[in-house]
């Protein structure tokens, strides 16, 4: 069974009203510190994000058109040599403000959308961009999980905290 994991940095959460209560009412209460840092920061440029997920090895099938100075970028996050599945998002698609497919590199990326992701392939993303870019939660619709993930979090803490630790015991 395939499933759909989202990553959106904390801020997002902040921004928009019941957005953090959302996060709490899956027992993940959010410290004071965390809030503070997720609200001082900027959401990351599309390039800027793709560019974590490819230091860190990953690839996907993009559903979006990625554009950087007036071209296309035919693959955005291709399949690395060496790469496998736990190295695959699955479909990616990027969330930006409004409803667009064509993205330009610069537009503010306000969240990201796995389908299908490979084993452990969305917690070295969501550790690699809260290392990057500050406070992030990964949630899954599908299965009623809710993880935030602070700046220093290794894949293996998030998929820890995923089975139950508790966020003061990392």
């Amino acid at each position: 069974m395939s499933h759909t994991v989202h990553i959106n940095p904390l801020r997002w959460f902040t921004d928009g009203e019941g957005g953090l209560e959302f996060v709490e009412s899956f027992g993940t209460p959010v410290p004071a510190d965390l809030l503070e840092e997720a609200r001082a920061a900027s959401y990351p440029g599309v390039g800027e994000v793709l560019a974590v997920l490819r230091g860190e090895g990953l690839s996907a099938r993009c559903w979006f058109t990625l554009w950087v100075d007036g071209a296309e970028v035919v693959n955005p996050l291709p399949e690395q040599p060496g790469g496998g599945e736990a190295d695959h998002l699955g479909g990616l698609a990027v969330a930006v403000a409004g409803e667009r497919k064509r993205i330009g590199v610069d537009e503010p990326a306000s969240g990201l959308t796995c389908r299908a992701p490979g084993a452990g392939a969305a917690e070295r993303a969501v550790a690699a961009l809260a290392e990057a870019f500050g406070p992030q939660v990964m949630w899954a619709g599908d299965i009623g999980e809710v993880v935030v993930v602070p700046p220093g979090w290794t894949a293996a803490q998030v998929r820890d905290r995923r089975v139950g630790c508790d966020m003061a015991d990392s």
